[in-house]
């Protein structure tokens, strides 16, 4: 499982959640605080690969970054 940072366009917040690909990162994303009521296009999706040891089964996020 991959680690991504998401957080809407231009905001100073951003979670953590894990996924396999970019796309269910994002989808994930809106069902956070972070991202609940932004629409798809407008979450930013990157990845963090030093983040992918903090990944446990069932985990999907990791909280506030």
């Amino acid at each position: 499982m991959k680690a991504w940072l998401v957080r809407a366009k231009d905001e100073f917040y951003a979670t953590v959640v894990f996924a396999e690909t970019r796309g269910k990162a994002r989808a994930l994303a809106m069902h956070t605080e972070v991202c609940e009521d932004v629409d798809f296009i407008d979450i930013e999706v990157r990845r963090k690969p030093q983040m992918d040891k903090y990944y446990k089964d069932g985990k999907k996020r990791n909280g506030l970054v």
